[in-house]
């Protein structure tokens, strides 16, 4: 396992626990402390606090590991919607031309394919 890998993996970890302890002070706090002041609900009211102010953290630091993967996918979707004019496989079949079955879908993965590899995208899971 790569250093970055192992980040992301522990990253995710504390993700996921934070927002564990956040859902159950939520739940808590909406089921069995729904109002008055006593000092079980103010402890709960501190860790819902704490963790939502943890979990934005982690978000933003994920958010900040991960910036040039979502540039280059946001990117990649947007060319990909401007792309998609009266002339992709699916619109041209309606409009009455006539479709090869298996060839339009080929062709189209093989443009995709084409355009991850340069774009540097690996696949889910690779180079994040």
């Amino acid at each position: 396992m790569t250093a970055k890998t192992q980040r992301n993996y522990w990253l995710a970890v504390a993700q996921s626990l934070v927002a564990a302890a956040l859902g159950v002070s939520s739940l808590l706090l909406w089921v069995v402390f729904p109002r008055g002041y006593f000092p079980a609900r103010q402890m709960w009211v501190s860790i819902h606090t704490w963790s939502g102010l943890a979990l934005g953290m982690l978000v933003l630091a994920h958010f900040a590991l991960h910036y040039r993967w979502m540039v280059r996918m946001t990117r990649r979707q947007l060319s990909f919607l401007r792309s998609a004019g009266p002339h992709s496989s699916e619109q041209m079949h309606d409009l009455g031309q006539p479709r090869e079955a298996g060839v339009d879908e080929a062709r189209d993965h093989i443009a995709c394919t084409r355009e991850s590899e340069r774009s540097g995208w690996k696949g889910a899971g690779e180079g994040l």
